[in-house]
């Protein structure tokens, strides 16, 4: 048994046979209730190698178990096939309001913790620590914004709240550099309200453009409540792994998110750029499933982090070019599997991010139905 009752599909191997291909590890019979094992997946493979066609396909078959996915994306790798699959799709981009505004919206008491860990993330340097006092205040400050009306809880006002700690208007400063007239104002500063919607079954966003911030995770990992099958893919992972705040948190995701009963698909080029990310060998420990795509531009030192066996090196550096085949590894073994999609003829199109598929969305008005023409 699975634990989301199904597999997500069926792959053929080289020799013919079939292998059902799920996240998680199979269940012992009779232990179906269980709280969920571990099923977040590293997928490794090089720009151009498949990735995102199997991303998609992985999602597209996901949904006969009811999933949901929330989708970060890079370069809108996955636009054209969550658009496909109805997915409402937002581009976040540099100096154009986001819709964001957590102190309008975080103002439960584990809210409220989360701000505080993360606003001092935004603000603190190693160079300039808070003080003892000005982190007191900022906890304070964020006590007040939970008690204000809704009108009253937006970032001018929350600086305003700063004016008056005795420590030459530095905390304020900081402060005021998310709010409107200050640098980062377009991300947070200009919405009053909280206006970044995670509804829907299918949810992506575009980060390419803007540094990882972390709220659009946190919000995603605080609506999965309902434990029901959820999906969160991050493409370009070691990006937001190189941000300290990112990379101390996921730690405690992977476990949190497993009993949510979510999978956590962790996408990048080569092993390295996770290995060498803060927390990188922790991470790489609490993701129990790999799919690992063949790259003949790597070297061995580009897998060393995952331990490969002879056998399973020489297929990544050595499977010739354009050869679709993947191989996917767990504490019980590794398995080699043909990912060619080919046999889906027009589909393939919608499922991958190709030429027409852009073209398509980039009219004012695309309709939604545009995948059935691509060609």
């Amino acid at each position: 048994e699975v634990p989301w009752k199904d597999p997500i599909t069926v792959f053929p191997t080289p020799e013919g046979s079939g292998y059902q291909f799920s996240f998680h590890r199979k269940l012992s019979r009779g232990n179906v209730d269980a709280e969920p094992p571990a099923g977040h997946t590293l997928i490794l493979g090089p720009s151009g190698g498949g990735k995102s066609v199997l991303i998609a396909f992985l999602i597209a078959q996901a949904q006969r178990m009811n999933a949901r996915v929330f989708a970060f994306d890079y370069r809108r790798g996955l636009e054209v096939p969550l658009r496909a699959l109805g997915a409402e799709y937002s581009e976040i981009t540099a100096n154009r309001p986001t819709g964001l505004n957590p102190l309008w919206s975080e103002t439960d008491p584990e809210g409220q913790q989360w701000l505080s860990e993360w606003i001092t993330a935004l603000i603190e340097r190693a160079e300039r620590p808070l003080t003892a006092q000005q982190s007191q205040f900022l906890q304070d400050a964020i006590r007040r914004n939970a008690e204000a009306p809704q009108g009253l809880r937006h970032w001018s006002q929350f600086a305003s709240l700063f004016a008056p700690l005795d420590d030459d208007g530095d905390l304020e400063s900081r402060i005021r550099e998310w709010a409107p007239s200050g640098r980062y104002g377009w991300i947070f500063g200009g919405n009053r309200e909280d206006t970044f919607s995670l509804n829907g079954d299918l949810v992506g966003f575009d980060l390419t453009s803007v540094l990882d911030n972390g709220n659009d995770k946190e919000r995603a990992a605080r609506a999965m409540q309902d434990r029901r099958p959820t999906i969160i893919v991050v493409d370009e992972a070691w990006r937001a792994l190189d941000t300290d705040y990112f990379a101390d948190k996921l730690q405690g995701w992977l476990v949190t998110l497993r009993k949510l009963n979510c999978v956590v698909l962790l996408v990048t080029q080569f092993a390295t750029q996770i290995a060498n990310s803060k927390a990188g060998a922790s991470i790489l420990q609490g993701v129990q499933t790999q799919i690992l795509l063949p790259n003949d531009d790597a070297s061995a030192q580009d897998f060393a982090a995952l331990n490969l066996n002879a056998k399973e090196l020489t297929i990544m550096l050595e499977t010739p070019p354009g050869k679709r085949v993947a191989l996917v590894r767990d504490d019980q073994g590794s398995v080699l599997l043909d990912t060619d999609l080919t046999d889906l003829g027009q589909l393939l199109m919608s499922i991958g991010n190709s030429t027409a598929g852009r073209a398509a969305l980039a009219a004012p008005d695309y309709d939604p139905e545009f995948w059935r023409a691509l060609k």
